[in-house]
């Protein structure tokens, strides 16, 4: 009897101190969850600022695209004016430093959109929130999506222009520089204009000897391809036995193209027959 009631002392120990073991991690899941929400927290309000940032940002630089876009139409009707004042000093560095501002918050959004995502993942979807956290975190990516392509949209726009402003711009150049040249030895233009005219007719005109010589050999071939059947008429009036033999082997030429025109119309027929089968 003291054996057993020892024994059952020992097992009503054990009970005592297993069920006092859990309670020791429940502070700190407790700990761990506020932690993850303060942070989760901390990096929304960060991703939130940052895209009132670009917000703000994407309206200066479209604003930096339309003024290059009134400025390229009035350069249209001016002329002698060079790519300098279309992209002054300040537009380009306005443009330059709005594009890189933009660059510089979009990666910050896209490295905090990260960081969210770490969070989330570590919280696991035992937190009570993991939900709504999913949620916002989706809204934020489909921010950052859009704003990236508005940014590129606007940035290939201002490039396009900026490069046709260009392109205007050399030409005007080139077409200004041929006419001070030229301005004062329009003489020597008109001479030069002249011999480009004469080298010009020289040309067809030895195109069309070339067509007369072709035209020439073409004839004597035509003369010699006549007298050459006159011949031939000549040889079948005297040898009438020869033209009975010529017809002879054109007869079997005829034959055999029927024949194998035959087989080989009969052969298509059985491929096509054995491939529908």
């Amino acid at each position: 009897m003291p054996a057993e009631a020892s024994q059952q002392l020992q097992q009503q120990q054990q009970q005592q101190l297993l069920p006092q073991q859990p309670p020791l991690e429940q502070p700190q899941q407790q700990r761990m969850m506020s932690s993850s929400a303060s942070n989760w927290e901390s990096l929304r309000k960060h991703a939130r600022q940052l895209e009132h940032e670009i917000d703000s940002q994407l309206v200066s630089y479209a604003k930096i695209a339309s003024s290059t876009s009134a400025s390229s139409s009035s350069m249209n009707g001016m002329h002698g004016s060079s790519s300098s004042s279309y992209y002054g000093v300040d537009s380009l560095a306005a443009a330059q430093t709005a594009e890189h501002e933009l660059e510089d918050l979009l990666k910050q959004l896209t490295a905090s959109i990260n960081a969210m995502t770490v969070c989330i993942e570590n919280s696991g979807t035992a937190h009570p929130s993991a939900a709504s956290m999913s949620h916002l975190l989706q809204r934020h990516r489909a921010n950052l999506f859009e704003y990236n392509r508005e940014f590129q949209k606007t940035k290939s726009s201002i490039i396009s222009k900026r490069e046709h402003v260009e392109l205007l711009s050399s030409i005007r150049n080139d077409v200004g520089s041929f006419r001070s040249g030229a301005g004062g030895s329009s003489q020597e233009y008109y001479l030069t204009e002249r011999g480009r005219m004469e080298s010009a007719h020289n040309m067809v005109d030895e195109i069309l000897q070339q067509a007369m010589d072709s035209r020439d050999d073409l004839e004597k071939q035509k003369s010699s391809l006549f007298g050459t059947r006159g011949r031939l008429s000549t040889v079948m009036g005297r040898f009438p036995q020869l033209a009975n033999v010529l017809g002879r082997i054109n007869t079997r030429r005829t034959r055999d193209s029927w024949i194998l025109g035959t087989v080989i119309g009969v052969c298509m027929c059985i491929i096509m027959w054995y491939a529908i089968g």
